[in-house]
């Protein structure tokens, strides 16, 4: 799924650009210099929409376009957004990390 090798990744629910997901970013695209470039990889929607539809997850953000405007401007080379289904939350985690570098 990946275009490319990459040296750093995160891998969470990323609503938002945050303080705390700022600096988890920084610190991906600092450890990805020189070693291959950073990846972000985030999911919609919202696993707990799937697992959960009557509760309603709060979002920071609603806007996709922006929030990769932020990630661009943080400096990550990559933002992978995987679409969310309970097929998808089924995967065993070594078949997600197979999925995310086939």
């Amino acid at each position: 799924m990946t275009s490319k090798p990459v040296g750093a990744a995160t891998i969470g629910n990323f609503d938002g650009f945050h303080r705390g997901h700022q600096c988890l970013v920084s610190q991906v695209v600092q450890k990805g210099k020189g070693e291959g470039g950073s990846l972000l990889v985030t999911f919609e929607p919202h696993p707990r929409e799937i697992l959960n539809p009557q509760v309603r997850v709060p979002r920071l953000s609603s806007d996709w376009t922006q929030l990769c405007g932020h990630f661009e401007a943080a400096g990550l080379d990559e933002v992978l957004q995987l679409q969310t289904s309970r097929e998808f939350l089924k995967l065993t985690a070594t078949d997600f990390m197979e999925m995310l570098w086939e």
